[in-house]
């Protein structure tokens, strides 16, 4: 089981980056098994939340303030007892990207 792990980070910051841009394409394209770079792949869970984020983004308005109410959720949502890894890497990703999200917003201001 693989989430985001040290190897992986940059991966997700660059993935995160392409959304924020509307590059989904290229978001995608980052988080496809990669043939020539073992232990780089990303599980299951990372890849859904990836997935939901740019259907999201795709849809609607990243609103800072909603976004900060969805993290919220999540967070309660990742301390249940009744999660397994996919789980926690699902709600732990859309987490960072919230965060990444808020860290962009500030630094554009």
């Amino acid at each position: 089981m693989v989430g985001i792990d040290k190897k992986n980070h940059g991966r997700i910051k660059m993935c995160f980056t392409s959304i924020l841009e509307r590059r989904y394409s290229d978001a995608r394209g980052l988080i496809k098994p990669s043939d020539g770079c073992q232990g780089l792949d990303i599980g299951p869970g990372v890849k859904f939340a990836i997935e939901g984020i740019i259907n999201f983004s795709k849809e609607n308005d990243l609103d800072l303030e909603k976004m900060k109410k969805l993290r919220k959720l999540l967070k309660s949502r990742l301390s249940s007892t009744s999660n397994d890894n996919f789980d926690r890497d699902y709600f732990k990703t859309w987490i960072k990207f919230i965060n990444f999200l808020q860290r962009q917003t500030r630094s554009d201001e």
